[in-house]
C-alpha cells in the first residue's frame, strides 16, 4: 500500500484535532464520548488508528465519518 507524505500529516493526536473543530467538539471530553461511542466505525473507516500505542485521529476520514453519523441522526 502505498502512503503518502500528504496522507500521514492528516494523522493528529486527538487533542490536536479537536482543538481545530471546536464548533463540533467544544471539549476534549464531547470528542473522546464521539469516540467511544462510534469506535468500530471510525477504525473501519480509518478514521482512528493507533500507531506507537497512541490513538490518531486521520482529520479527513474523521470529518467525513462525523458528516455521515450527522446526517443519519437527523434524519432518525
Amino acid at each position: 500500500m502505498d502512503v503518502s507524505a500528504t496522507e500521514l500529516g492528516q494523522l493528529k493526536p486527538p487533542h490536536k484535532y479537536q482543538a481545530t473543530r471546536e464548533e463540533v467538539f467544544p471539549s476534549s471530553t464531547s470528542l473522546a464520548w464521539f469516540m467511544r461511542q462510534n469506535r468500530a466505525r471510525l477504525v473501519e473507516a480509518g478514521a482512528l488508528l493507533q500507531i506507537s500505542g497512541r490513538n490518531l485521529v486521520h482529520c479527513e476520514k474523521f470529518d467525513a465519518v462525523v458528516i455521515e453519523i450527522g446526517r443519519e441522526k437527523v434524519a432518525a
